[in-house]
């Protein structure tokens, strides 16, 4: 974010807010009986944003993240996984809960706390290479896939539109090469 010239710590304020407004927009609107489609709280500025400045923020403040007890760790990363199984089953599909949110940042500090542990050489590619167009392509094949098929309630869903943008992503990556190569 210092390359865009972005004040971070004013973004981290905003952190909990987007995140309450997705909460409330996806999943205590389900509960109340309301539903908006997933394409408003859905998307880079509910959930991309605020997950991507809470990862920056943990590993800016590694030094004071790293420094949690693995027993805490641990018991927040089961206690949150409890919680989002409980979530799901009361409001039904959403796309973030609660616990959702405590699972992630524990993952975070987990992997900030244990880089060496999870060395997938391939994954960190992914991650760098196709994520950015993974990210902008997964809503066009989440579309394409609802339209077409009505996988939408099928548990192999995610990984299908996973799958898929990534497939996708290679083919866009390995064009683009070709073409710089000629």
């Amino acid at each position: 974010m210092r390359k865009m010239n972005i004040n971070h710590n004013k973004l981290y304020v905003f952190i909990p807010i987007l995140l309450l407004g997705s909460i409330l927009i996806g999943e205590i609107s389900n509960i109340m009986g309301t539903h908006f489609e997933s394409m408003f709280y859905r998307n880079f500025l509910f959930l991309g944003l605020p997950f991507f400045t809470l990862g920056y923020l943990i590993h800016e403040k590694k030094e004071m993240f790293t420094k949690i007890k693995d027993k805490y760790i641990y018991c927040i990363i089961i206690l949150s996984s409890c919680l989002t199984i409980i979530e799901t089953v009361k409001a039904g599909r959403a796309s973030i809960y609660v616990g959702m949110i405590f699972l992630t940042i524990m993952l975070f500090v987990w992997c900030v706390k244990y880089p060496n542990k999870l060395d997938f050489k391939i994954m960190g590619w992914i991650g760098g290479t196709l994520y950015p167009l993974m990210y902008v392509l997964h809503p066009m094949v989440l579309s394409y896939l609802n339209f077409t098929f009505k996988l939408e309630t099928s548990y192999f869903y995610p990984f299908i539109i996973f799958l898929l943008s990534g497939i996708i992503s290679l083919i866009i990556y390995e064009l683009m090469n070709i073409k710089k190569r000629i």
